[in-house]
């Protein structure tokens, strides 16, 4: 728990330096904190704030399909979003994601799986499907965003979907911080209001 902890403060520190005012921080937990902690991101709140981010700009991500205990994720998911922390639902439509916790939890984010877009590419029954399921997310408030991204025929299967929100090497390769410098942060964000326009 002390290195989650760590990391999400180290992600923090980047965060701060590079885009200041601007954007949203992605922050994956670890499952078993969710189920071992009973005041989630109480701790983290404190850090957030002695480096002035508001938990509104922390989006929580969390692999639901391998959280077992329904009750468990339901409180960690209330706690944080009481908090004022934003709630991601990660990798979803993997094997094991369950279709009914998308309106028991509401998240504001659902990240699809990255297996979804590969088999769209691949298969054109899935790439019929994808709008709905899209669409599924948009009806239950969430954004749906669409990882995976890695070609210019998933970049074009993804837009036509419906979702703005995209996520990918072929839109962006991963950099170090220290690699990434402010005026360099905006140029993914460029690309992608490029790419869905």
């Amino acid at each position: 728990m002390k290195f989650d902890r760590v990391v999400r403060t180290l992600h923090v520190l980047n965060f701060r330096q590079i885009y200041a005012e601007n954007g949203l921080l992605f922050l994956n937990v670890h499952p078993s904190l969710l189920i071992s902690v009973n005041a989630h991101g109480k701790v983290f709140e404190r850090i957030l704030h002695a480096n002035s981010v508001p938990t509104n700009r922390v989006v929580i991500e969390i692999q639901e399909s391998v959280v077992e205990h329904e009750n468990q994720l339901v409180d960690a998911i209330e706690n944080y979003a009481e908090r004022g922390y934003r709630i991601a639902i990660d990798n979803f439509g993997s094997k094991h994601s369950h279709l009914e916790r998308l309106w028991k939890l509401s998240p504001e984010f659902v990240k699809l799986d990255t297996s979804l877009i590969k088999e769209a590419e691949r298969n054109p029954r899935v790439r019929k499907i994808l709008p709905r399921l899209i669409q599924l997310v948009h009806d239950i408030g969430a954004q749906p965003v669409i990882t995976g991204i890695e070609s210019q025929a998933g970049l074009e299967i993804a837009i036509e979907s419906g979702s703005t929100l995209l996520q990918g090497h072929f839109l962006g390769k991963p950099v170090t911080a220290k690699e990434l410098q402010p005026a360099e942060a905006l140029k993914p964000l460029r690309l992608n209001k490029q790419a869905v326009a």
